[in-house]
């Protein structure tokens, strides 16, 4: 089956999100979290269940879940694998903007986030409208 190019590229975007809030996950916790894994800082229970078992737990299953999201996104139709993929890109964007703000005491950090988000988007191929206006004037 082959996925269209604008689901493709946005499955870039969604993967980056998803490595960033992972990323933030990690840096944001405890000294102990590294000597003591059941001192996990994290409010998703079933993300804290796996981190309090290590980060070699936490990273296979992060592996194990982007990749069943990308089949079930390329086997699926555009519309729907599209609703996906922003529901997971918009998940991971919250996740890791809590970070940023709470933990990290980025002030502005959601919003800047939100809007290279936005951008990534949007330059990925999120907006068709040119396509559409195309069609209808054939």
């Amino acid at each position: 089956m082959k996925t269209d190019p604008v689901i493709k590229r946005i499955c870039w975007v969604m993967i980056s999100v998803m490595l960033f809030d992972l990323l933030v996950t990690l840096f944001g916790q405890p000294k102990d979290y590294w000597h003591k894994p059941a001192a996990a800082l994290e409010s998703d229970p079933i993300v804290r269940y796996i981190m309090q078992h290590g980060v070699a737990p936490l990273i296979l299953a992060s592996v194990v879940y982007g990749g069943v999201i990308l089949l079930l996104v390329s086997a699926l139709p555009k519309r729907p694998a599209l609703a996906i993929l922003l529901i997971i890109t918009l998940f991971h964007y919250y996740g890791a903007s809590t970070w940023l703000q709470f933990n990290f005491n980025v002030t502005y950090g959601p919003f800047v986030y939100g809007a290279l988000l936005s951008s990534l988007l949007v330059w990925s191929g999120l907006d068709t409208r040119h396509k559409i206006m195309d069609e209808r004037k054939l």
